[in-house]
């Protein structure tokens, strides 16, 4: 049968074992096997162990990455049960970020899945539908909310000293507030 397959998100897998209905209600009847891998940095998954959150450690805690380990996994696991190149078909399943995981791992790694539900998954925000700006409204409603004291404030002076050092072209000091991986630039 098929590989009921959940990519794990922002927590221990353990999580989203216990609150993820539908894999364990449609398995039977498709006589598939469940698997559900941690997201690495989470739960018990530290790739460095205690070092795993130090500044030199941390940068391989990305989608890129967290992807590849699940394409890795999957060759590895589809090995094992001994699946014949177009057999044991994957059925991806995520829920909100873990969703957005499931979306791109498809289009990413379509050779390794038949499918994948993305529940919950804000994959579609795509510039001039307002979608960004109704997140951002809602995000920054969170930190007023449940935020400490001020921190929706701080959260949005931050943002607009960003905004305005990108659009003064100031993207040496950019890169270096934001730490990147390689120098932005004013080209998409």
């Amino acid at each position: 049968g098929p590989i009921l397959f959940y990519l794990g998100n922002e927590g221990q897998v353990e999580d989203f074992y216990n609150n993820t209905g539908i894999m364990f209600e449609i398995a039977p009847k498709l006589k598939a096997l469940i698997v559900f891998v941690e997201h690495r940095y989470y739960g018990a998954t530290l790739p460095f162990g205690n070092e795993s959150f130090t500044r030199a450690n941390i940068d391989f805690l990305n989608i890129e990455q967290a992807m590849a380990d699940y394409a890795v996994f999957l060759d590895w696991f589809r090995a094992e049960l001994g699946c014949p190149e177009d057999g044991c078909g994957t059925v991806l399943f995520g829920g909100s970020y873990g969703g957005m995981l499931a979306a791109w791992f498809r289009i990413k790694y379509p050779h390794l899945s038949v499918g994948a539900l993305a529940a919950s998954a804000p994959v579609d925000f795509y510039p001039k539908t307002g979608r960004q700006q109704a997140f951002w409204a809602a995000t920054m409603h969170t930190y007023k909310k449940y935020g400490t004291d001020g921190c929706d404030e701080r959260v949005e002076k931050a943002y607009s000293e960003l905004m305005s050092r990108v659009a003064s072209g100031d993207y040496a000091q950019v890169s270096s507030l934001l730490k990147t991986c390689s120098p932005v630039s004013g080209t998409a």
